[in-house]
């Protein structure tokens, strides 16, 4: 059995271009494939204690732990946690899962605290709690 990644190119209204992943599952005897189709969560979207899942491009590096996320609705803070080594570089498109924080403070949206990052290459990094 043999797994790939499909890139499919979307441009968006900010200018840069997102990659949609699909993993594409291939038998060697076998003529069907078998496609996953993920649905992406819009940063606008995004509600206090919501799991997401968002895909977009690193406009701004903020610390050794935290950058921001853009799509073309809206930019979000990610925090990935002290234990981790940032691996994306402003420009680079991610995919994040994480659940949106949950702390009540008026006028500031949530952040997004990051599980695991898919990179545009395919690469997946758990990140450690």
């Amino acid at each position: 059995m043999k797994t790939r990644t499909i890139l499919l190119l979307t441009a968006v209204s900010f200018g840069a271009v997102l990659l949609g992943l699909a993993s594409e599952t291939v038998s060697a005897g076998n003529a069907e494939a078998r496609v996953e189709e993920r649905t992406f969560q819009q940063v606008a979207d995004v509600s206090r204690g919501d799991r997401v899942l968002l895909r977009g491009v690193v406009v701004r590096i903020v610390d050794e732990d935290e950058f921001v996320l853009a799509d073309d609705s809206g930019r979000i803070r990610v925090y990935i946690g002290w234990k981790n080594d940032l691996p994306v570089s402003r420009g680079d498109v991610v995919i994040v899962e994480g659940r949106a924080d949950d702390d009540s403070i008026f006028g500031f949206r949530p952040e997004i605290y990051a599980r695991a990052l898919e990179l545009a290459d395919g690469t997946r990094v758990e990140l450690v709690r």
